[in-house]
């Protein structure tokens, strides 16, 4: 399993240090693995950034996709978790387009 220094994560990312640190405090993003000072980030980091971009590129906002996410760590199947958020985006698709 890779890990990855914060700075590493950005690069390879292509999301910003500042943007990993703000998904990180509203719960977007797991935290990372703490070695004394030093954070760590794996694979599913990679992949939380990677989903986290596209639901961003789709039209829903940080708030619901920390609802989303908080959902599958509760133990909520993809359907259940996705249900609401799906909801949210398409209403803000439709007033954004009225």
């Amino acid at each position: 399993m890779s890990e990855y220094r914060l700075e590493d994560l950005a690069r390879i990312s292509g999301v910003s240090a500042r943007n990993i640190r703000a998904y990180r405090e509203r719960g977007l993003l797991d935290s990372p693995r703490r070695v004394g000072r030093s954070a760590y980030y794996g694979e599913r980091h990679l992949a939380q950034l990677t989903a986290i971009s596209q639901l961003l590129a789709k039209g829903f906002n940080s708030a619901h996709i920390a609802e989303f996410f908080a959902g599958l760590r509760s133990g909520k199947d993809l359907s259940e978790a996705s249900g609401s958020t799906r909801r949210t985006g398409a209403d803000q698709t439709h007033r954004r387009s009225t």
